[in-house]
């Protein structure tokens, strides 16, 4: 009686590891493709998002140098200005340099 006792056992134990080993390898099978597609999704995302912030700051680099050769385009021709004698309001005007940016150009 014992034995037979023993031996069920051992095949509801058996039974319970394969169904356990059957069911981990089906889980893998199925959740293994689907966490590689979040991790590549991820990588995707954060692929995009460097890409806009490597554009964004690269447009903004272009903004300042279009505004820093704009003021300079301006001094230029307010040097010219002053130096046909024209008086500061007149070149503020013109320019859109105020009075005091005027006044620190040299001729």
């Amino acid at each position: 009686k014992y034995r037979e006792s023993e031996k069920y056992y051992n095949d509801l134990k058996n039974s319970l590891d394969t169904a356990f080993e059957d069911g981990k390898k089906e889980t893998e099978e199925e959740l293994i493709p689907l966490l590689e597609d979040a991790i590549a999704k991820e990588k995707e995302e954060r692929r995009q998002k460097e890409e806009a912030l490597a554009k964004e700051k690269e447009e903004r680099r272009q903004k300042e140098e279009a505004i820093a050769r704009e003021k300079g385009a301006k001094i230029k021709f307010a040097k010219k200005m002053l130096k046909y004698g024209e008086s500061l309001k007149e070149i503020a005007t013109e320019t859109g340099l105020s009075i005091d940016e005027i006044k620190k150009i040299k001729i």
